[in-house]
C-alpha cells in the first residue's frame, strides 16, 4: 500500500496549484509603509496619466498637425507615448530594486523602436540648403531693392 501512496503524493505535490510566494513582492514592516507605497504608486499613475497627452501632443506637433486625421499614425503615436512612459516607470523601479535591468533594457529598446517608427524630424537639424534658383531669385531681389534705394536717394 505504501508504494501506491507514493505516486499519488508525487502527483499531488506536482499538481499543487497554490500560489507561489512572490520573491519580488514588496515586504512592508507595517501598515504605514504600505500606505505610503500605495500613495506613491497612485501619484505616479496620476503623473503618467498627465504626461501621456503632453507627450502625444509633442509627437503630433513634431510630425505636423495633419497627422491627427490618420488613425494609424495616431495609434503609433499613442503606442510610442505609452512605451516611453512605461520605460520611465520601470527605470524608477530598477533604481528601487524591484525590477530587473534586463527587463528595462528590453522595454527601452521597444520604446526606442516605437519612437523611431514615427520618423520624427531631427531636433537640431540644419535647415535645407537653398536651391540655385532660390539663391538667384534672392540675389536678384536684393539687387532690385538696392537699385530702388539708389534712385530714391538720388
Amino acid at each position: 500500500m505504501q508504494l501506491a501512496e507514493r505516486p499519488k503524493r508525487a502527483i499531488l505535490s506536482a499538481c499543487n496549484t497554490s500560489a507561489p510566494q512572490a520573491a519580488s513582492a514588496p515586504k512592508y514592516r507595517n501598515w504605514r509603509e504600505r500606505k505610503k507605497a500605495v500613495a506613491r504608486r497612485k501619484q505616479l499613475e496620476e503623473e503618467a496619466a498627465a504626461r501621456k497627452p503632453q507627450l502625444m501632443d509633442a509627437y503630433v506637433e513634431a510630425l505636423g498637425g495633419g497627422v491627427r486625421s490618420n488613425p494609424i499614425v495616431m495609434q503609433d503615436i499613442e503606442r510610442a507615448a505609452d512605451l516611453v512612459i512605461l520605460a520611465a516607470e520601470m527605470r524608477l523601479a530598477v533604481r528601487q530594486g524591484t525590477a530587473k535591468v534586463s527587463d528595462l533594457t528590453r522595454l527601452e529598446g521597444a520604446a526606442d523602436r516605437a519612437v523611431r517608427r514615427l520618423n520624427l524630424p531631427a531636433g537640431g537639424a540644419a535647415p535645407a540648403a537653398q536651391t540655385l534658383q532660390q539663391y538667384l531669385a534672392d540675389r536678384q531681389a536684393a539687387s532690385d531693392e538696392a537699385g530702388l534705394r539708389d534712385e530714391a536717394e538720388g
